[in-house]
């Protein structure tokens, strides 16, 4: 089977099954008896970073929900490659909203929108955002909005997932 083993219960569920089982959701920390097939999360964080860098900027953020695996690894990519160019590198963790019909975009949407406008608004552009989910970088985007940011004149933003 391939699955989508979101919860770590639900990975070891799987791993206890005679049915050969892999999964390919990097919301979990990969489990011993679960085989799983991941994108390289580090190298996205790092290439996300060498664009950024690339376009000039010098100060930087990353923007994700740090309770999944792959946005850690991807702040982790990033921020490794921002500060070793001598770059400072802000986390803005986001808090996820609960599930409703009524969202207007993507599977997941942020809660406390203020809090990350008010983060977005302190940051002195021109700056990058490397957004770890393309669900949330619409979100930082209207944020950013909010906070009179111009988005890419003040604020460089790059969503990953190719969802959107």
């Amino acid at each position: 089977m391939i699955v989508t083993a979101e919860t770590a219960e639900r990975a070891r569920q799987l791993a206890r099954r005679t049915i050969p089982a892999v999964s390919v959701s990097g919301h979990q920390d990969p489990h011993d008896g679960l085989p799983a097939v991941l994108t390289d999360n580090r190298a996205i964080g790092c290439t996300v970073a060498k664009h950024l860098m690339e376009q000039g900027l010098k100060r930087f953020a990353c923007v994700g929900y740090f309770g999944w695996y792959h946005d850690r690894v991807r702040l982790a990519g990033f921020r490794e490659a921002v500060e070793q160019s001598g770059y400072p590198c802000e986390q803005i963790n986001v808090k996820l909203a609960p599930r409703s019909a009524r969202r207007p975009f993507g599977l997941f949407a942020i809660r406390q929108r203020d809090l990350l406008k008010d983060r977005i608004q302190r940051l002195s552009g021109p700056a990058g955002i490397c957004v770890t989910h393309d669900d949330f970088a619409h979100e930082v985007i209207e944020a950013c909005h909010r906070a009179g940011k111009r988005v890419p004149d003040d604020i460089s933003v790059v969503g990953v997932n190719n969802y959107r």
